[in-house]
């Protein structure tokens, strides 16, 4: 059976204030005035006044009242499916970092990479088949503001028992990360029954020809959908990391048709740095416009200052294996494993306080392979696919 995005849904209020909390303040006044635009209650008025005053307040208290404010709101007057779908979609876009992901990548018989056909209205319509009979059904679909991707949110409930008067449990909602043409799909790390379920019906879904084989990238999960993003190339910023960074837009090589945009283009040449910190910049994020790039990356305005060390896109962890061999010397061979919250933001900044000589050091521990772990085998990189 499958659920509409009207159905009202019993949810605690300190669940609401939860997910809430979770979003920053420009996401959830905008989540607040369309739920508040779809209540219909009579008091819109006064909670259109708490809105607007709460916009302007900067501190975290403020913050948490109104989220005490607003769960309050909604338990009462009610929140219904889509909305609480819609609440959980936007959780996924601003905090990445909270969600892991399992990435699986078809193949033929020749382990070509092979595009799949991914209509989201057919993947819906199977998942409503395949679980039917075993579970009740609410899925939402909502393109993701920065990567191409549509993430399809799956909610199962158990079937309601008519001998119980409470309303039946639900189960965590599932995520489906569905690319624009790829051989890539993108599932919740989940392992349980309902999962696998989900997995077997998208997949099923999305074979056009016999012979398909899907294989996980990566055996652990995946920490967020940027870093999926860039593993499968899915974006132009896969390939373009690092120094590199400018080269996944226009900013380095404009169209000669644009003539404004030549025109506002330095020569290279202006950018030479003398200072130790304007080469670091330049080695690990890049010539042109890396701060306006990481800004519409994180959702910041532009009247925000980017921190410094931030870089594009935040790994927590890379692994690499170094190999030298030389005939006229013995071979050296050691691994390297780095983590924190930024490893090359950390490395960046230790650039720039001279821990590091920045001449010496290779373009791998620069950040250009992105995510990527891999061996360097004299010099040269070579992802680990694993």
């Amino acid at each position: 059976m499958s659920l509409n995005n009207d159905s009202k849904y019993d949810i605690g209020e300190n669940v609401i204030y939860r997910k809430l909390l979770k979003l920053s303040r420009d996401i959830r006044h905008e989540f607040a005035q369309r739920w508040l635009s779809r209540a219909g209650t009579s008091q819109w008025r006064s909670i259109s006044k708490v809105l607007a005053r709460a916009s302007h307040a900067t501190d975290k208290k403020a913050d948490t009242k109104i989220c005490r404010y607003l769960a309050a709101k909604m338990c009462v007057l009610g929140i219904n499916l889509g909305q609480l779908a819609e609440l959980d979609c936007l959780d996924v876009f601003e905090n990445g970092n909270q969600h892991r992901w399992s990435v699986l990548t078809a193949t033929d018989a020749k382990r070509k990479r092979v595009s799949l056909r991914v209509v989201p209205e057919k993947v819906v319509s199977s998942l409503v088949k395949d679980l039917e009979g075993l579970f009740r059904i609410h899925t939402y679909v909502k393109t993701h503001p920065r990567l191409p991707l549509l993430i399809l949110r799956v909610q199962i409930f158990d079937l309601e028992d008519p001998t119980q008067s409470s309303r039946p449990a639900s189960r965590m909602p599932f995520y489906v990360a569905l690319p624009h043409n790829s051989a890539t799909l993108i599932f919740s790390a989940f392992a349980d029954v309902g999962a696998k379920l989900i997995v077997s019906s998208v997949m099923r879904c999305v074979c056009h020809k016999d012979g398909i084989v899907f294989e996980k990238i990566r055996k652990t999960p995946i920490r967020n959908l940027d870093t999926v993003a860039v593993l499968c190339n899915i974006t132009r910023d896969a390939n373009a990391m690092g120094p590199w960074s400018d080269y996944a837009s226009s900013a380095i090589e404009p169209s000669p048709l644009n003539i404004a945009k030549l025109r506002e283009l330095p020569k290279l040449s202006s950018l030479r740095a003398s200072s130790l910190k304007e080469r670091s910049r330049l080695r690990f994020r890049g010539a042109m416009l890396q701060s306006s790039r990481i800004a519409a990356k994180t959702g910041e305005q532009s009247s925000h200052q980017v921190p410094e060390y931030s870089s594009s896109l935040a790994v927590p962890r890379v692994d690499f294996t170094v190999h030298n061999k030389s005939a006229n010397s013995q071979d050296v061979r050691f691994k390297m494993k780095l983590f924190g919250t930024d490893v090359f933001g950390g490395l960046h900044e230790l650039c720039d306080h001279n821990y590091i000589d920045l001449e010496k050091m290779p373009g791998w521990i620069a950040g250009e392979n992105g995510p990527r772990n891999g061996t360097i085998y004299n010099g040269d990189f070579k992802e680990d696919m694993r």
